[in-house]
């Protein structure tokens, strides 16, 4: 693999650094991070933001990742420790070798504190709690293109506009980064495992300004298992100037939305929901929406807020479908609660139901479907993933 022809360039009102990635069989992708341009002095221009996105997906296709330029020194000590840690989860990734022509060992006179900050449980609990304890978050990072897909541009919109509204309460900066990271690797490594690099390279973007970085937790100390976003992989993509730090793993998702429901700011903003169901804030069907609503029931919360309903419907809980082990995490904590605290029976037998049956046959299908995507990516140029974007978003 290799990673060539680095460029800072205006775009109208925006910068955006990009780089030549040789990663299909056939063709060169333009990987690029793309922001607004008063943040131009604060970049740094290298290569490390694609060596944090690249190194897993290239561990994942077995190619080494030739650097035609410079990446951070730090990044480049941490990459043998990086792999190690990525080898011993045992899902299919090969250690390789980095090389690249030069390195950065700068430190710049970065000063300010930021967190990935989605409108969530995870990212209001790190926020709050850092600002509970003293730590003052100068600004939030929000991404398109990792969880929101580039061509919705109606969620991206909409959300854009919901983190705006909460970074002007809270007198927090907003930092909004489009990438076409996530179009350009999921083919290749599933982006549960892939997605701590790429939320690293955005901080490492900002280098010359950003000094700490708060990446929110999504599990438990005592629940980790391979994820992208971990306690023991999080702080190796730290530069000389910029240091990331896992949060939150301390406590249960339950746990923190009790936490952070007894804030007037969370009741009225909170966001959760992925589906964007026209003229819904939070469709309250899916399964995020349903575990959170039960969250905010146990919290003696729910009739308070002002973005979910105030009753969960037994009837659409129980046509939910729990993907994953992972998934399951969540509701199991809540079911544990409600038998401990004989609280609500009637959500008890749901959940004791669709957890009974949590991806049951599903596992060759999925598995079948990623090998067509990465076919398709890295010998086809990804023709059908783009006509399925293109009928999924209607642009």
């Amino acid at each position: 693999m290799i990673i060539e022809n680095l460029a800072l360039k205006k775009d109208g009102g925006y910068v955006v650094l990009s780089a030549d990635c040789k990663i299909r069989h056939w063709k060169t992708d333009r990987m690029y991070f793309k922001l607004d341009g008063k943040f131009e002095n604060e970049i740094v221009v290298d290569y490390s933001p694609f060596l944090a996105s690249l190194l897993i997906p290239a561990m994942k296709l077995g190619e080494d990742i030739e650097i035609r330029g410079s990446v951070s020194g730090k990044i480049m000590e941490s990459v043998g420790l990086i792999q190690d840690k990525l080898f011993s989860w045992n899902i299919g990734l090969k250690k390789i070798n980095v090389k690249s022509e030069g390195l950065n060992t700068q430190k710049y006179s970065s000063s300010k504190i930021a967190t990935f900050f989605s409108g969530g449980v995870d990212s209001f609990y790190t926020y709050l709690k850092n600002k509970n304890d003293g730590v003052k978050t100068d600004y939030f990072i929000l991404a398109n293109g990792f969880d929101i897909n580039l061509r919705n541009k109606i969620l991206w919109g909409t959300t854009s506009a919901h983190i705006n509204e909460i970074a002007e309460k809270e007198k927090v900066g907003l930092i909004e980064i489009e990438s076409n990271v996530r179009d350009i690797i999921e083919p290749i490594v599933k982006w549960d495992y892939s997605h701590g690099g790429c939320l690293a390279s955005l901080g490492i973007l900002l280098g010359k300004d950003l000094k700490h970085v708060y990446m929110a937790s999504t599990y438990t100390f005592d629940q980790m298992f391979p994820w992208g976003s971990h306690p023991e992989l999080d702080k190796y993509w730290s530069t000389e100037s910029t240091e990331f730090h896992h949060h939150g793993a301390e406590v249960t998702r339950l746990q923190k939305v009790i936490y952070i429901s007894k804030y007037p700011v969370v009741l009225e903003t909170l966001r959760v929901c992925y589906l964007n169901v026209r003229g819904q804030f939070n469709c309250g069907k899916c399964d995020k929406c349903l575990r959170t609503m039960i969250n905010l029931e146990i919290a003696g919360k729910l009739n308070d807020s002002k973005t979910f309903s105030h009753s969960i419907d037994l009837d659409i809980l129980n046509k939910i479908k729990i993907e994953s082990e992972h998934g399951a995490i969540f509701h199991r904590e809540n079911l544990d609660y409600l038998i401990d605290n004989h609280k609500r029976e009637d959500i008890q037998l749901v959940l004791k139901s669709l957890l009974s049956s949590v991806g049951k046959g599903d596992d060759f299908k999925v598995e079948l479907l990623r090998k067509i995507m990465f076919y398709d990516f890295y010998y086809l140029g990804g023709f059908f993933y783009g006509l399925l974007n293109i009928y999924r978003y209607r642009l």
